[in-house]
């Protein structure tokens, strides 16, 4: 049977990946952002950044220290997309999925801290702002981070 937890997590971490915003309900403004922090009017995704709600920024293609450092945490969040499907699925082998849902944690644990680090020290400057500085992604990524752990442990129980 397939792990759907591992199907949900991957689906959230591609979503993540890719898309800066859903929309709700259009006419009242009402959308679900997947920023992962912001800053000074700045939205940062994990493909890159948007400004004053305008100008759409993707740090993949800019100078070489920050392009590959935003390259590498994209392909982070978009391996463990990727292959917390393909180790969800009925075919998949145990041992290959064991070893994958252990990589996602270790990845999504990774990109929790390095952004916890960030938010923690804009936080430092700015107190008052606390709730507007944490986006939605870092949660989905935590969440994600979760249902990867209840994966790997209903795998553990087959």
């Amino acid at each position: 049977m397939a792990i759907k937890s591992g199907i949900f997590a991957g689906i959230l971490a591609l979503i993540i990946a890719f898309i800066a915003e859903i929309p709700i309900y259009p006419p009242e403004n009402l959308i679900v952002s997947f920023k992962i922090f912001a800053s000074e009017n700045i939205d940062f995704y994990f493909w890159g950044y948007n400004i004053n709600g305008g100008t759409i920024i993707t740090s993949l293609i800019g100078l070489i220290p920050e392009s590959f450092i935003s390259l590498c945490i994209w392909l982070m969040i978009f391996f463990i997309g990727v292959s917390s499907i393909m180790a969800s699925t009925k075919k998949a082998k145990f041992n290959n999925s064991l070893k994958l849902f252990k990589i996602n944690i270790l990845l999504s644990s990774l990109i929790l801290i390095i952004f916890g680090i960030i938010i923690f020290f804009l936080v430092l400057v700015n107190i008052a702002f606390f709730l507007n500085v944490i986006g939605f992604g870092y949660y989905f990524t935590i969440i994600i981070l979760i249902l990867n752990l209840f994966a790997l442990r209903s795998l553990k129980k087959e």
